[in-house]
């Protein structure tokens, strides 16, 4: 029920204008509503983008920026995986820096600090809710590239484990191997160090323990939050 806690939150940021970035199908469940529900009752006004492709382009994010533009939004919610929340946060820094997103793909060629940001992942996966980068491809080129810089880190992310309980099977499995493999990916790093391994074994535990149970009975709320938890710790891991 974390995602109840979202207008609150919102205004104890100081947010007054908001721009949710949403997976379009969770417009249909519901989800998208309860999230402008708690936003209004706590007085704040905004919009909502979901014109999102699975894999995200760089144009996708100068939309999502465009319409933040639009309103003044000066809070940007990701709601959905992990594409969603990369464009949430490419959106959040190009609302205070001027150009597209392509002019900050690489390390640290962001300027400004970005407009402020919750996250509120929908599958257990990707852990983009508390990493420094926002991954898109290039719509002319095919090529992928990473916009990564610490201005991109939220600064609030919510997990409700209620959200991922009406995940398929297939994508339970294929997103929390995903999580998976990023706290294997930072154990067997060169660069890990005593705290990251901490996180990423930590990590391998929560999501090697509940996996297979999150996929063949997703309604086991335990489950599905210990793999939100296990997401979170290997995103923060890598």
């Amino acid at each position: 029920g974390g995602i109840s806690s979202l207008g609150s939150i919102a205004r104890e940021m100081g947010a007054n204008r908001y721009l949710i970035v949403a997976d379009p199908s969770l417009e249909k469940r519901g989800i998208v509503e309860a999230a402008r529900s708690s936003l209004s009752g706590e007085g704040l006004q905004g919009t909502t983008f979901v014109d999102l492709e699975p894999e995200p382009y760089l144009d996708g994010a100068d939309k999502a920026a465009q319409t933040g533009r639009e309103i003044g939004a000066d809070l940007v919610i990701g709601l959905g995986g992990g594409s969603t929340m990369d464009t949430a946060k490419a959106a959040a820094i190009l609302l205070t820096n001027d150009g597209s997103a392509q002019d900050y793909i690489g390390l640290n060629k962001v300027d400004l600090p970005g407009a402020a940001t919750i996250m509120i992942p929908t599958t257990a996966g990707t852990g983009a809710e508390v990493t420094f980068t926002a991954v898109f491809t290039n719509r002319q080129t095919k090529a992928k590239g990473g916009i990564n810089s610490p201005f991109l880190f939220p600064d609030i992310a919510i997990l409700d484990p209620e959200l991922t309980l009406s995940v398929p099977p297939d994508v339970t499995a294929a997103t929390g191997m995903d999580a998976l493999t990023h706290a294997i990916e930072s154990v067997t790093s060169r660069s890990a160090t005593v705290l990251t391994e901490a996180l990423a074994f930590r990590a391998i535990g929560l999501i090697s323990e509940n996996l297979r149970q999150a996929v063949f009975h997703g309604h086991d709320i335990e489950a599905r939050e210990n793999m939100l938890l296990g997401s979170l710790l290997g995103g923060m891991a890598l």
